[in-house]
């Protein structure tokens, strides 16, 4: 068996070697990209226009933008070619550019009507009888000193608005433009300069669809022609900030996974992204079921994070934990992931202790339509289409189905087994879901959108429990969300999101004639709502400003509680980022929290300050505080455990006493965006973490108790046996560091070829051992030591491939186990180190129109687990098909 896997693996890694070495390659089409639309931008500056729309259109078939179309339109226009510069303006205008439509129809009414438009060249030329043109060369009118003073003042508060010093320089060009027309004397007819008539080239006549080419000295506004980041194909994240802003600015150290990321690996589960990123851990324990933790604290229900759809809340308040692999879409549809390490409650509140992941799915009427097909071995398959366009200019939806369904390594129980039995003999079935969603999306004014929506999914799948519970299943259940937003021009947003939840989780398994494991119910239903203001001012320096307010309603009844509870959880919060210099910037914030079971307000602050040198450099230090409350798991729990001995329980219970979870944390990043070639980031942090809620308090049952001192030690007429124990959460009274950096770089060292590699160090240790159970002061949980690599590429032929590879230092899990004498025990468990190679190999044909492809995942991992209780981890291959249209 040893010997057939290490020939596969060879196999594997020998046709990706071949296909490294085949012809020229293209991978990371944003960076390649980007090369291209810098380099074409600045020979269109150079007045070298051919040049320019090459490159230019070279860009765009690397990876299309909508801006890309716009800057070639302009390019033709200044090279005096009207009917190619026609074309692109209205091909950009058929992607409904909501704000700079009414820009566009001038641009595209004025080369209509043989006009240069005002502020585009030297000279305005209009037609006239003859065959000849009348012209003011170097001239300018009333109508085109007014024309250019408003493009100051629009292209002056975009600059604002982006907080982008390279508009603000074409700002200052643009004023210095108009002050030197200004100085200039009028002649009679109001231009600068004395009229004059000018023959067309050999007294041949001036076509209507042509214009006189210049070499522009102030130029229309370009897009994403910034000195900087913020170009169109520079990567942008909203979720450190609740604002479009460059990595190299924000407070906490940021990762972004891309549609090209999610595309070439071809995995269907977002945790097998998500390990590829530093400093973040996954805990693989069932098919489609992963616990995501970043920078420590690893648990088997891992609740430290805050898991985001679109900038919606998707946690699972009833547990408090996140399940990233079971959200309602198809990874097809999601345009990026944006991963924020380091806490983030000074804008979230609750729950985003150490970080927060948003996968953020395209836009309504963006990315086209589709269809995908994938069919593997352990009972995997996909299937699902995505419908997305525009009613018209204003209007656009996007509509998603799909099905998934995937078995587990080994049956939750073998057949040979007589010691345990399964309640309705499930066997091999992991996962098994289908999701529907869609959005409508309707752009009104400039900047202003109103867009709502919905999702649906239903199905049943394999969860790992808590404690001494192991294994669990969940019998059909389903989610149902509704939501809604409205942005204005003027910097308001409204957003309510409602989320229904009902679920059947139950023990996998249980012993003969032991306490009955039927399904359970839970029913959560969430509302959220929240009001925001953010705009860009100069008060001194320039500024952006963000205050909000928040609100969340919570419902749980389930039958693991004491009875149903409801909530009501409110929030404020407030942030500025201020410019102190121009290459400094300092951010702010904090946020109040109001718990309904904590006594006193939570007080979440957060600082940054970014230096900027060398335009692509930063070199960030930041500060800030996090809190975690406790679930309704945590606080309400009264559920009578099995043990092996019948007749006799042991209780789980809640406590709505504790105190939140708390985190002060400090880092020092930096960061290199320098070249086109390469990227660099490396970070160091030190936390310390109070008041861990732990699942820890034992508490035997004595004969007084059974006397009339505790309520709970009574006979059990529902499980039909006496309790000798209760366990419950408790808060930890030690306080833990923790200590830890990552390292990361990514080349591009020719076009297209993308190779990747980080490593990540952390560790997690109680200040003082002496107030940690000494069974679990040694406890490591998290790896000391992660590396994570990878290489994509695309040939120019349709054949491309990926490999990811990752690799986890040793942990050593401290878990609770029943014990008949004294009700609970710990019990350690040590895990080897292991490695996980995920691969593809795919061909496009058709134009991209379909895509074919293999993926192997779990390529080194055969028979190995990722947690003691979990899954075994098994290879698994699968086919793809993917049809665009």
């Amino acid at each position: 068996m040893q010997r057939k896997r290490a020939q596969r693996m060879a196999t594997w890694v020998a046709t990706c070697g071949v296909l490294l070495m085949s012809s020229v390659t293209r991978a990371d089409e944003r960076t390649d990209a980007r090369r291209e639309f810098r380099a074409g931008m600045q020979a269109i500056a150079d007045g070298k226009y051919d040049e320019g729309v090459q490159r230019l259109e070279r860009a765009y078939d690397i990876l299309p933008h909508p801006n890309v179309l716009y800057n070639i339109g302009l390019a033709h226009m200044y090279a005096g070619r009207a009917d190619e510069a026609l074309d692109y303006f209205e091909r950009y205008k058929e992607t409904a550019p909501a704000n700079d439509a009414i820009e566009v129809d001038s641009l595209i009414r004025q080369l209509r009507e043989g006009q240069t438009p005002a502020g585009s060249t030297e000279a305005t030329p209009a037609i006239a009888a003859g065959g000849t043109s009348t012209t003011t060369p170097g001239g300018a009118g009333e109508g085109t000193l007014t024309t250019l003073e408003a493009a100051a003042r629009e292209v002056r508060r975009l600059a604002e608005e982006q907080d982008s010093a390279s508009l603000r320089a074409q700002a200052d060009e643009l004023d210095k433009a108009v002050a030197k027309l200004n100085e200039q004397p009028r002649n009679d007819t109001g231009a600068v300069g004395a009229p004059q008539v000018q023959e067309s080239p050999k007294n041949e006549p001036v076509q209507a669809n042509s214009i006189a080419p210049q070499t522009p000295p102030v130029a229309l506004p370009a897009k994403g022609t910034t000195q900087g980041r913020e170009g169109v194909y520079e990567e942008r994240v909203v979720s450190a900030s609740r604002f479009s802003q460059s990595p190299l600015d924000a407070p906490n150290a940021t990762a972004i996974i891309t549609s090209q990321d999610i595309r070439m690996s071809g995995v269907t589960q977002i945790s097998q992204l998500l390990r590829r990123v530093a400093g973040v851990e996954v805990t693989t324990a069932a098919p489609y079921h992963a616990e995501i933790s970043i920078r420590g604290l690893n648990r088997r229900s891992s609740n430290k994070i805050l898991l985001l759809m679109d900038g919606r809340p998707m946690r699972k308040d009833f547990n408090g934990t996140s399940w990233v692999d079971m959200l309602p879409l198809i990874v097809d549809d999601i345009e990026r992931i944006e991963i924020i390490r380091g806490p983030a409650s000074a804008l979230y509140g609750a729950d985003a202790f150490s970080g927060v992941i948003n996968v953020i799915t395209r836009a309504p009427g963006e990315g086209g339509s589709f269809a995908v097909a994938r069919i593997g071995n352990r009972g995997q398959a996909q299937g699902g289409a995505s419908f997305s366009g525009r009613v018209n200019d204003k209007v656009s939806y996007r509509a998603t189905t799909a099905y998934t369904q995937a078995n587990n390594a080994v049956q939750v129980v073998g057949d040979n087994r007589v010691d345990v039995e399964t309640p309705n003999g499930e066997r091999f079935r992991g996962y098994e879901a289908t999701a529907v969603n869609g959005d409508v999306m309707y752009n009104y004014m400039k900047n202003g959108t109103a867009s709502v929506g919905g999702n649906y999914a239903a199905g049943n799948f394999t969860l790992q429990g808590v404690s001494r519970l192991g294994q669990t299943v969940s019998d059909p259940s389903y989610e149902v969300q509704a939501y809604a937003a409205v942005t204005t021009p003027v910097g308001i947003r409204v957003g309510a999101n409602y989320d229904d939840i009902v679920g059947h989780p139950r023990a996998a398994f249980v012993a003969p004639g032991s306490i009955s494991a039927g399904a359970s119910l839970i029913r959560q239903r969430l509302l959220d709502a929240d009001l925001s203001y953010s705009n860009r001012f100069t008060l001194g320096v320039p500024q952006t400003f963000t205050i909000g307010v928040s609100y969340r309603y919570k419902y749980i009844d389930w039958t693991w509680l004491d009875q149903t509870h409801t909530q009501n959880h409110l929030g404020a919060y407030i942030q500025d980022v201020i410019q102190l210099a121009k290459p400094l910037k300092l951010q702010i914030g904090a946020r109040i929290d109001r718990h309904p079971l904590l006594s006193s307000l939570q007080f979440s602050p957060r600082a940054s300050l970014v230096y900027r040198f060398s335009g692509e450099q930063s070199l960030r230090l930041s500060g800030g505080r996090a809190f975690r409350g406790p679930s309704f798991l945590e606080s309400y729990l009264q559920y009578a455990n099995d043990t092996p001995l019948r007749g006799i329980t042991a209780w789980g219970k809640g406590n709505d006493k504790l105190d939140p979870e708390s985190i002060t944390s400090f880092e020092l990043g930096y960061q290199n965006q320098e070249s086109d070639y390469f990227a660099l980031e490396v970070n160091g942090y030190y936390n310390w973490i109070k008041d861990a809620i732990l699942f820890t308090d034992v508490d035997r049952y004595t004969l007084g108790d059974y006397a009339g001192g505790n309520p709970l030690a009574t006979f059990n007429p529902e499980a039909q046996a006496f309790p000798i124990s209760s366990l419950a959460w408790n808060n930890e009274r030690a306080t833990y560091r923790q200590i830890g950096g990552e390292l990361g770089v990514r080349a591009y060292p020719v076009e297209g070829l993308d190779l990747y590699t980080n490593y990540a160090i952390h560790d997690t240790s109680p200040t003082d051992k002496s107030k940690v159970d000494p069974a679990r002061a040694n406890e490591q949980q998290t790896s000391l030591h992660k590396v994570n690599g990878g290489v994509q590429y695309r040939s120019r032929f349709g054949l491309e491939a990926s490999v990811d590879v990752s690799w986890f230092s040793h942990q050593r899990w401290i878990e609770q186990v029943t014990d008949v004498d004294r009700g609970v025990r710990w019990q350690r468990y040590d895990q080897p180190s292991f490695v996980n190679v995920n691969g593809r190999i795919g061909y496009r044909l058709f134009a991209d129109r379909l895509e074919l492809g293999v993926v192997g995942t779990n390529l080194a991992m055969q028979d190995k687990r990722m947690h003691p209780l979990a899954q075994p981890i098994d290879t698994r291959v699968m086919g793809t098909a993917k049809v665009r249209f």
